[in-house]
């Protein structure tokens, strides 16, 4: 789904036609096209915080920009200083929690080690590692003192 069509499906349709047709009091229908803007501008800002890019199939991805589709709307219908403020907030502490769950960019482990690591079988003998060796069988450690 889209991330209009996630907000839709989460508020009630008479509070999206109130946030989206910000001034007129005879609306009916949610303005598709400021909902449409609202999510697009909540996806960018969404990467911009967390670092990687919206994903719909993400669960903690659409939690997040939802509250920033919501957060938007209210910061255009209403004056600042109100509940837009408290309401965007919360949409950036969301995007902070992605960013330390998957996003930052984080830094993949590469190594320069000439090793190449082994099969985990060779023909049908598991390979262990050099230091896991038959004579250390018998090597029982010292129980603990009491």
């Amino acid at each position: 789904m889209t991330l209009a069509t996630e907000v839709q499906a989460r508020y009630p349709a008479t509070r999206l036609v109130q946030l989206t047709n910000a001034g007129e009091e005879n609306a009916t229908v949610v303005d598709a096209t400021i909902l449409g803007l609202a999510a697009t501008d909540a996806s960018a800002e969404f990467q911009e915080i967390a670092g990687v890019a919206y994903d719909g199939s993400e669960a903690i991805h659409v939690r997040a920009a939802v509250k920033g589709v919501i957060a938007l709307l209210y910061k255009w219908a209403e004056a600042p200083g109100t509940t837009a403020d408290k309401l965007y907030e919360e949409f950036q502490q969301a995007c902070e929690s992605v960013a330390r769950v998957t996003g930052r960019n984080r830094i993949t482990p590469t190594t320069t080690s000439v090793l190449t690591p082994s099969d985990e079988r060779q023909d049908q003998e598991t390979v262990r590692p050099d230091t896991d060796r038959p004579n250390y069988d018998d090597l029982i450690p010292d129980p603990p003192k009491p």
